[in-house]
């Protein structure tokens, strides 16, 4: 506990930080909530529409895209999903010199990566900015799944570890 406490300086630092990582879980839970409403549409859509006239079944696709437009989330296809994945990997192995730690995977109808870097920001307001980025995003939606504080011949650097998911339309809940 004192290396970190050495790390970020103060309780103050600290409680933010938990405070952020709270808000992205947050986030999670919301962005998963999103997610079920799509999928319900989804399904609502498809139960309904073998029995509806042509006329019905576009006003509940306009529903549907309505939700999809009011929760800002992006529709992708699988393989826009996966190359859009692919290049946010690619972004932060170049910025932050992350290491990929397993392969895409497909679980329901999003993409998911693991991935690990080290930052070495300038002050504590560079960490501040790079959580609230992440905890902001909404394609692909990062899920921090570690943060380690660590200093060494005194640099102070963050170890965080982040689950992307990157969410799209197909897949098991297809609409």
């Amino acid at each position: 506990m004192r290396c970190v406490m050495k790390l970020l300086g103060s309780y103050s630092i600290l409680l933010l930080l938990g405070v952020i990582c709270a808000l992205l879980s947050v986030q999670l839970i919301v962005m998963q909530g999103v997610r079920d409403e799509l999928k319900q549409a989804s399904t609502e859509v498809m139960r309904e529409k073998r029995g509806l006239r042509s006329g019905e079944t576009h006003k509940l696709l306009i529903k549907l895209e309505k939700i999809m437009k009011d929760s800002e989330f992006p529709a992708y296809r699988r393989e826009n999903a996966r190359g859009h994945l692919l290049e946010t990997v690619e972004e932060f192995r170049s910025a932050y010199g992350a290491k990929v730690l397993t392969s895409v995977q497909e679980e329901g109808s999003s993409l998911i990566i693991d991935i690990q870097f080290k930052y070495l920001p300038a002050s504590p307001e560079d960490l501040i900015s790079l959580l609230q980025y992440l905890k902001n995003s909404i394609s692909p939606i990062y899920q921090v799944t570690k943060a380690e504080f660590v200093e060494d011949k005194n640099k102070r650097t963050a170890d965080i570890r982040l689950k992307l998911i990157q969410p799209f339309s197909g897949g098991d809940y297809v609409f």
